[in-house]
């Protein structure tokens, strides 16, 4: 018999993890003002099955343009910076021109 591993979700995560994805998303803003549309939560955080000694809190960052090549040295020192404290981040980034028209496989920046 398999028996389900409670974990958190979003809701009652630890006080941690959620100030960890808040610096996070508003480092995002910050960089990257109005270029950024939003950013989402997916994964065992999402779904309810995240473990704060064994999970990596994966986000999605949707863009409204690729973002430029400073940017991107920006965004990857704030996430060297937040990553691992207290969890690993795993992050994808998406523009709009590689979302809409839409095509598989979807390119990421």
């Amino acid at each position: 018999m398999v028996t389900a591993v409670a974990g958190y979700a979003w809701p009652d995560a630890p006080v941690v993890v959620v100030a960890q994805v808040s610096k996070l998303t508003d480092g995002l803003r910050e960089l990257l003002g109005e270029n950024l549309l939003g950013v989402y939560l997916h994964g065992s955080l999402a779904m309810g099955g995240f473990n704060p000694d064994r999970s990596d809190i994966d986000l999605l960052a949707v863009t409204q343009e690729r973002m430029s090549a400073a940017a991107k040295h920006d965004v990857a020192r704030l996430l060297l910076d937040l990553s691992r404290a207290p969890c690993p981040v795993e992050i994808s980034f998406l523009s709009r021109p590689d979302l809409v028209p839409w095509i598989f496989p979807t390119p990421f920046n």
